[in-house]
């Protein structure tokens, strides 16, 4: 005998309810037959239409499960399939099947879809955005359509043989020493100092140094202790973990930026006990001068419009991270340091994507075997 339940689901087109009809497990695999589907309406035409659809299945008369539209399917496996998933990364599928599937293919059918459908979505995307932008999409797409093939709601991914756009991986900036010392001396009496600074001795992830609050710093023993992010999705920004334990780490910050962090600790006293500004106490380290905090992009742009300024050359922010690492390995620390430093839960990820290979490594490799020689 077949059972029946639905979901209510929002979304800005209203209310929708997901509807659920389990039929009996068969027999060989052990397996329910699940039977899906969309409806749109009142509670009651939607309890009416339930009974209906439980009927059709305990008479084998249901439309398959196939026919219902990919952009339906995608909703229902983010929310059957993805329900553990970081919400940082629960909310860029959202926003990418809304704004790159959904409006292209998300009204055909299941069954309807077939590689050459799938091939002329990923070309007519191609023309218009970036070839990683694409891949991102098709690779959001590919394992929901896998999905279905394990359902038995379609007979073959119609994502296999497709050809996607090939993109160059980007290629980390790192400066060298004589450019960090030039970037700290040049924004020295700005407001962008104490985010340099603190960026190239710790080395912090964007959100993390977003996120940095003066309760984190213990300006006596000059430990930076990381325990959260700020994340950004669906245009908003919120604050949760590190995604992986390695992220929680505690941080010894060298001495000079000691002495500036607690000069600007006092600063921030000062604002905060003055009745005579409007400053919001949010306790954070970075933020604006009321006391409120930045997004994560108004620091990059921020950055960027810096070193167009002064002639510095150009990189991406989270390039000064790549900076710190190649620094710390260049100076001779160990490689397991410079992981911990940076909160990656992978040592791989450290020295073959933060690592970069500069003149002064090369030389001193030299002047070591050099050494050798008899």
């Amino acid at each position: 005998m077949a059972t029946g339940h639905y979901r209510t689901r929002k979304t800005k087109n209203g209310i929708s309810y997901q509807l659920t009809v389990e039929a009996d497990r068969d027999p060989l695999t052990g397996k329910r037959d699940r039977h899906y589907e969309t409806f749109r309406g009142t509670k009651k035409q939607m309890e009416a239409r339930l009974r209906k659809f439980i009927k059709e299945v305990e008479n084998g008369g249901v439309v398959t499960a196939s026919a219902i539209k990919l952009s339906d399917w995608l909703a229902q496996w983010q929310s059957l399939y993805l329900p553990n998933i970081e919400q940082s990364t629960k909310n860029s599928y959202k926003e990418t099947i809304q704004n790159r599937i959904n409006p292209y293919i998300g009204s055909i059918p299941l069954k309807a879809l077939n590689t050459n459908t799938i091939q002329q979505w990923v070309n007519s995307l191609s023309l218009k955005l970036s070839a990683k932008t694409v891949c991102n999409a098709f690779n959001i797409l590919k394992p929901a359509l896998e999905k279905a093939k394990v359902l038995h709601l379609i007979t073959d991914n119609p994502c296999v043989g497709v050809e996607k756009p090939k993109f160059k991986k980007y290629q980390a900036n790192a400066y060298t020493t004589t450019e960090i010392q030039n970037i700290l001396t040049t924004a020295k009496n700005t407001d962008l100092y104490v985010v340099l600074l603190l960026e190239l001795a710790a080395g912090l992830r964007r959100g993390e140094l977003m996120a940095l609050k003066w309760s984190d710093i213990d300006l006596k023993s000059g430990v930076i202790s990381i325990s959260k992010s700020i994340y950004k999705g669906n245009g908003k920004t919120f604050v949760k973990a590190p995604k992986t334990t390695a992220g929680i780490r505690k941080i010894k910050i060298p001495n000079k930026v000691l002495n500036v962090l607690q000069e600007e600790y006092q600063n921030y006293l000062a604002k905060k006990s003055n009745p005579d500004i409007f400053f919001k106490d949010n306790n954070l380290v970075v933020c604006k001068d009321d006391g409120t905090s930045y997004h994560p992009d108004t620091i990059s742009k921020k950055w960027k419009k810096f070193i167009k300024k002064n002639n510095i050359r150009d990189a991406r922010f989270h390039d000064l991270r790549h900076s710190n690492a190649t620094m710390m390995i260049q100076e001779g620390l160990p490689a397991k340091t410079v992981q911990s430093r940076l909160g990656h839960s992978d040592i791989s990820t450290t020295l073959n994507v933060y690592v970069h290979y500069t003149e002064t490594m090369d030389e001193n490799a030299a002047n070591i075997i050099d050494a050798i020689m008899p």
